[in-house]
């Protein structure tokens, strides 16, 4: 489709967007009753969810026409049904693992289950509770198994509830050692694609939480493991070798890390160690918001109404839990333990290593710069976009490097300024909090507790304030999370809404590499990807744009450009990723919907007014003046255009938006 010029920008979505790790978009502030929740839920067509200020080319539908069915198509209230169980066929088979998606199979899953993997570990959880377990009091010390979403000493319920067993131990006179552990796998590394950036990420903290945990002898033992099927008995193995009766983790949310806890949970009486988990990643646990018919729900407002009425009515889901308690410092002397603070003299497979191989970061050093990890690195983070003043930025700065302090109260804070701030692109306006949520260097419920801090303890959610908006912001975050644990099949590559398996994607190599590399010829996409490419992070905003403008101009498969993302950026959280994806491609829970396309034109403009963050990511258009920025192509002579050795628009909009519009409407036709 050659892009022919034009001289006026056609009207576009003032849509607002979600700062959790994916695109995605805020539904309206939830201001009806919790009464009124199950009846909307009944009733409400997801693909036509609440998306406020569209204009009037977004909103208008295709010319009606008689529905054609593909083969495999359903309708949406039967995709609904069908996936709220888990497949029949079960995760892990060879449906899922199509080469070049990214899609893998499971070594941990059953090859049949009607349960989905959380409902499972929860069986297991009431048949093997630990205090069942009674072979495990002759245990001496207790082991605390910290995971990819904890990394942290402060209000971490597992490690907290592990120091308080080994407490009473002590006061028992039965040793009472506590012992963090971290396993390193690889194998689970590639299987959801985790960046370099991210793994690198990961080891920084892991070397700062070592220092911490030395501070208060608590041995900090890391093991890499392979493969990955390896690692229940390898700690089931160590749990014995260091006398430890006692094992405590939170719980991890995607498919195999659940599978994985219920087969532990199920040996751990045979392995003579009592296996507690916790909820902890998410402020809600995930399976405890549901209709009054105990029904996940599939749209978010409703969702986010009875979150709210749940938070309100038990503020304990808060409650900040303490630090450890450091151990005895005569554990230094103890012939086994003693030794496990110096790693390196205990072989191979111990220690953090300096970078796994596989998962190189060429960058590291900027990476460092740019989201530093050291000390109180998180906590200055979530001080700055509190208190810190909003406005404009420097777009390379640490994500730790403050600006004024006017004071969380005040109405130029950056949260202050959120409800607003946070779509425009340029602005100082978001939390740059993702990477550290997604690693858990911040719980989500501190990022609750400051909030309601601002507001005289109260718990605001909505539209009408940046401090209501951010808070919808992490109930969004949550919801995602929810989404995962009732609908795992978004965990294997399947699309929520399964009729839209069937659309026709096109596999065109170079437009997928164009929108990967940021040469689309659109201004605003390119400088997201190309965001992407040097910071390992994308202003959300930014982030909406781009993943639109893959699934509707472009027509790739959402799966590309989720697994893009999941590959190269720092804040890679799967939850939030897939669900933003397919917000954006239509085809997820209370999507955006599909006749709703971005215009990528007006989102520049709107995003980015000045033109500021295009200009910094696209050193091509740097000198380009004026609103010409935001589309150089037809705002500019022929001549000038040349002169900038930029790329043409690969697509037109208007074209572009017609092929999405016939290929959603009957998904399976070209």
């Amino acid at each position: 489709m050659a892009p022919k010029r034009k001289t006026s920008a056609a009207s576009e979505a003032k849509q607002n967007g979600n700062e959790a790790n994916g695109a995605s978009a805020t539904p309206a502030s939830p201001s009806k009753t919790v009464e009124q929740t199950d009846h909307e839920e009944r009733a409400l067509d997801p693909k036509l969810a609440e998306h406020p200020d569209e204009s009037e080319e977004e909103t208008s539908k295709p010319p009606a026409k008689k529905y054609k069915k593909s083969s495999k198509a359903t309708d949406q209230k039967g995709s609904i049904d069908m996936a709220q169980n888990t497949v029949k066929k079960g995760y892990g088979a060879d449906a899922y693992a199509k080469e070049g998606k990214g899609w893998h199979r499971s070594d941990f899953n059953p090859k049949d289950s009607s349960k989905t993997p959380l409902q499972r570990l929860e069986d297991s959880l009431k048949k093997h509770a630990p205090s069942k377990i009674g072979s495990a009091e002759d245990g001496r010390n207790v082991v605390y198994w910290m995971r990819m979403h904890d990394l942290r000493i402060h209000d971490n319920r597992a490690l907290a509830h592990a120091s308080e067993l080994a407490k009473q131990r002590r006061d028992k006179g039965k040793g009472g050692n506590l012992i963090a552990l971290h396993v390193i796998s690889p194998g689970d590394f590639r299987a959801h694609d985790r960046s370099a950036r991210r793994i690198d990420f990961v080891l920084r903290t892991l070397r700062d939480l070592e220092r911490k945990f030395a501070e208060k002898q608590i041995p900090f033992v890391v093991v890499t493991v392979e493969p990955r099927t390896a690692i229940i008995d390898r700690v089931f193995e160590l749990c014995k070798q260091w006398g430890a009766g006692q094992l405590t983790a939170n719980i991890e949310y995607e498919v195999d890390e659940l599978w994985r806890d219920a087969k532990m949970v199920d040996q751990a009486g045979e392995r003579d160690v009592a296996f507690s988990l916790f909820h902890d990643c998410y402020v809600v646990p995930p399976g405890k918001v549901t209709t009054n018919d105990g029904r996940p729900y599939s749209v978010f407002s409703p969702w986010n109404r009875k979150w709210t009425d749940i938070l309100s009515k038990d503020m304990s889901l808060l409650d900040e839990s303490p630090e450890p308690e450091p151990n005895d410092k005569a554990i230094r002397q103890d012939k086994e333990l003693g030794a496990l603070f110096d790693l390196e003299k205990l072989g191979d497979g111990y220690g953090i290593p300096d970078q796994l191989e596989g998962f190189e970061c060429a960058d590291r050093d900027y990476m460092a710069k740019l989201w530093p990890v050291e000390g109180d690195a998180a906590k200055k983070v979530l001080d700055n976009f509190m208190e810190g003043k909003g406005g404009k930025t420097i777009l390379d700065a640490p994500a730790n490097e403050g600006s004024e302090n006017v004071g969380a109260n005040s109405k130029e804070s950056r949260i202050g300024r959120y409800s607003t701030g946070r779509n425009l692109v340029s602005e100082n306006g978001t939390s740059r909090i993702s990477p550290y949520l997604a690693a858990g260097l911040v719980s989500p419920r501190e990022c609750l507790r400051r909030t309601m801090a601002i507001n005289k303890n109260r718990l605001h959610v909505g539209r009408d304030s940046g401090v209501a908006m951010w808070n919808t912001e992490v109930s969004f975050r949550d919801f995602y999370g929810h989404v995962l644990a009732a609908w795992p099949k978004v965990c294997m590559g399947h699309a929520f809404i399964t009729k839209y398996e069937d659309v026709k994607w096109e596999t065109d190599s170079e437009t997928l590499q164009a929108w990967k590399e940021g040469r689309t010829g659109y201004p605003i996409v390119d400088a997201a990807q190309r965001q992407c490419i040097k910071q390992g992070y994308i202003h959300n905003r930014g982030r909406m744009i781009s993943a639109m403008f893959l699934t509707k101009h472009l027509l790739h498969d959402w799966r590309e450009g989720e697994r893009h993302f999941s590959l190269n950026f720092v804040d890679q959280d799967f939850a939030s990723n897939n669900g933003g994806w397919q917000w954006s491609a239509s085809t997820g829970t209370d999507p955006q919907p599909y006749f709703r396309i971005f215009n990528p034109l007006s989102q520049s403009e709107k995003s980015d007014p000045d033109g500021e963050y295009i200009r910094h990511f696209v050193p091509e258009l740097r000198n380009v003046k004026g609103n010409a920025i935001h589309d150089p192509f037809n705002r500019l002579s022929p001549a000038e255009f040349k002169k900038l050795g930029y790329p043409k628009p690969i697509v037109e909009h208007k074209q572009a938006r017609e092929r999405a519009l016939r290929r959603f409407k009957n998904p399976g036709d070209e």
